[in-house]
């Protein structure tokens, strides 16, 4: 078997590529989503949030044989967004975007969260993060800016003064967040 080419079998066809989509999301202007359907109905909608040196591609990746494909193949409708400064969501760091992780979960993730509610109202919505992409999720839920039935988390690490025993650490961990 050639380098590259997967194993992987398919039971059904794959889903066609997705249509990418722009949004409006508060101060930024407009955000890139691709919008994935199953081959057959929808079960549910899951929102793709990718980590920070990444775009929505990396949920496509292998080529139709990533987390997106398998989702589309359990029908499940995705919508992998390039959070802003990303991907399609320009203009990036480098042609003068200015953001910060706060526009990410007061701005980015509720609008899509409005966004799939408006037009799939019946569906289950999970939010499916990784890395910054499951910081932005849990932030944006926790504050009540974004309405989700689920949210999964992928390499997510969040920190809780609480559950740090070490209070050597735990001031340590605190100063770093005040700084």
């Amino acid at each position: 078997m050639p380098i590259g080419r997967s194993r992987r079998s398919f039971s059904t066809p794959p889903a066609p590529r997705g249509e990418v989509v722009s949004f409006a999301a508060g101060s930024w202007g407009q955000l890139a989503v691709e919008v994935r359907e199953p081959s057959g109905p929808a079960q549910g909608t899951a929102i793709l949030l990718h980590s920070t040196m990444a775009s929505r591609r990396i949920f496509n990746s292998p080529r139709e044989q990533g987390l997106a494909t398998l989702l589309n193949d359990n029908r499940l409708r995705t919508l992998a967004l390039d959070f802003r400064g990303h991907g399609d969501s320009g203009p990036n760091a480098r042609q003068g975007g200015v953001w910060t992780f706060d526009d990410f979960v007061r701005e980015d993730v509720p609008a899509l969260c409005r966004a799939a509610r408006d037009r799939w109202p019946e569906d289950k919505l999970t939010l499916v993060g990784h890395s910054l992409g499951g910081q932005a999720a849990i932030a944006s839920v926790a504050t009540g800016l974004a309405d989700a039935d689920a949210i999964v988390v992928l390499s997510t690490n969040v920190w809780l003064p609480s559950d740090e025993s070490n209070p050597v650490l735990r001031a340590k961990k605190a100063a770093i967040v005040r700084f």
